[in-house]
């Protein structure tokens, strides 16, 4: 990308344009009300059901289960991509909470906890 800047750069726009450099360009559609109303029911949804499946399975399970599942509907990657960057966010907020800060997580209450320790 830093070429191709750099490439844009020391041309005249005839030549970037006759290069086929940058000229993708992006159309701006007018977002409705309605349109903007469901994206922001659609973030509540998924900020509630993280909820939920916190309260349910615990923090552990909700952080690999819930960017996994949003990785896949939104970025509409493959499992494979979804499980793996769910697995690594998962460990890493793992670490920080469990080992770094010595802060036990809610583990839910399918697993014997009764309330969050807060």
């Amino acid at each position: 990308l830093i070429e191709l800047g750099q490439i844009s750069a020391d041309r005249t726009p005839e030549e970037v344009k006759a290069l086929g450099i940058g000229t993708e360009e992006k159309q701006h559609e007018e977002v409705t009300d309605i349109q903007k109303r469901n994206r922001i029911m659609i973030c509540a949804a998924w900020m509630a059901g993280y909820f939920v499946v916190i309260w349910l399975a615990g923090f552990i399970v909700a952080d690999f289960l819930l960017p996994a599942a949003y990785i896949k509907v939104h970025a509409k990657s493959r499992w494979y991509n979804a499980v793996i960057i769910a697995a690594l966010t998962s460990f890493i907020i793992w670490v920080s909470f469990d080992y770094a800060m010595k802060t036990p997580m809610f583990n839910g209450i399918l697993f014997g906890e009764m309330m969050p320790p807060w």
